[in-house]
């Protein structure tokens, strides 16, 4: 009975994968592509940019119409390019970009010994990169492409959207150094900004199963108590 205990406790000791973690590596700030204040600010239409007024340019909203045309147009003689960086800043967040640019990113982050990835996700949050459909940007992992040619759908001139790639598992292995270079191509853009992207990872961890080390000590407590009884005999 004993030695039957012991097995089952060191099965489930060594086969159980019950711990989950999540990183995330962080690249520019989430600060609405720096406007300090959006009051006053009005997109393409002249209602706010900041359409639920929660004082930060997000995801659904747009890009403001500086100089007051009805459009967001950074070609325009007057231009609606902006300039928001602040010391510190990556040299391609909070800033009009141009045209087609092509960026590189370098992630850093931590791979605790012993975490698996089982997901891994890259997120870009962008404004004015894909009015009326016509733009696609090519996504690029250490330099071997993902296979997304992401073409958004748009709201109107000088809209903010989130991009989502989420990365097959034969990029696992690339990412497990804790390092990671994601590029962009725009192709057929007349302008993008970008507040901020991310890497997201999740990963799994082997910790001893509750039930594996219960049985442990209740081993323990009987061979004990046995120990005990054969002595006093």
């Amino acid at each position: 009975m004993k030695k039957k205990l012991l097995l089952l406790a060191v099965t489930l000791l060594c086969s159980s994968w019950v711990g989950a973690d999540s990183i995330t590596s962080l690249i520019g700030d989430i600060d609405g592509f720096g406007f300090s204040s959006t009051t006053g600010l009005n997109s393409f239409s002249g209602d706010p940019a900041d359409t639920n007024g929660n004082g930060i340019l997000e995801p659904g909203e747009f890009l403001p119409d500086l100089n007051g045309d009805g459009r967001y147009d950074p070609a325009s003689p007057s231009k609606d390019l902006f300039n928001n960086q602040e010391a510190g800043d990556p040299s391609f967040t909070d800033i009009g970009l141009g045209i087609n640019p092509i960026l590189t990113l370098d992630f850093s982050y931590i791979l605790p010994t012993g975490h698996t990835i089982t997901s891994a996700s890259f997120h870009i949050v962008m404004g004015d990169s894909s009015f009326a459909q016509r733009n696609s940007h090519i996504i690029s992992l250490e330099g071997v492409s993902t296979g997304e040619i992401v073409a958004s759908s748009s709201t109107g001139d000088g809209n903010i959207l989130e991009t989502i790639v989420n990365f097959d598992s034969f990029f696992f292995a690339a990412l497990a150094d804790g390092n990671a270079q994601v590029t962009i191509s725009y192709d057929n853009t007349d302008d993008v900004a970008i507040d901020y992207a991310l890497l997201q990872l999740e990963t799994t961890v082997p910790e001893p199963s509750s039930l594996g080390l219960l049985l442990l000590a209740f081993l323990g407590v009987i061979l004990q108590r046995n120990l005990i009884i054969n002595e006093a005999t």
